[in-house]
């Protein structure tokens, strides 16, 4: 009896990681679109709006906007609404450091090819 309630518990603890962790694939696929990373690197230069970004990424509202609701429910972007129109930004610090985490890996893999 004793020792079904340790295994119990030993699971339990051993989910949280494997949730957590399906959480962060779940989220690392959200960020594997370019339009979504597009959209993250135009808003972490200063909060901005669908016709904004429409004009940045050469894209439809439909298209930005369907992209934004994704990125809002993974929490990457937040948003706001100001009169009649609706100002997205950056969810917080974290999303910033994933993209400069990201583009800096990137840099210094090409910088060792040209190495090579």
């Amino acid at each position: 009896m004793e020792n079904d309630r340790r295994d119990d518990k030993l699971m339990a603890i051993q989910a949280k990681p494997l949730d957590k962790l399906n959480a962060v694939a779940k989220m690392f696929k959200n960020l594997s679109d370019p339009t979504r990373l597009s959209i993250l690197y135009h808003l972490s230069q200063g909060t901005k709006n669908v016709r904004a970004l429409e004009i940045l990424l050469g894209m439809s509202q439909s298209s930005i906007s369907h992209q934004l609701a994704i990125l809002r429910e993974e929490n990457l972007v937040r948003s706001e609404k100001r009169g009649r129109r609706v100002f997205y930004d950056l969810d917080d610090d974290h999303v910033l450091e994933l993209l400069e985490v990201g583009l800096a890996h990137v840099s210094h893999r090409e910088e060792e090819k040209v190495d090579d």
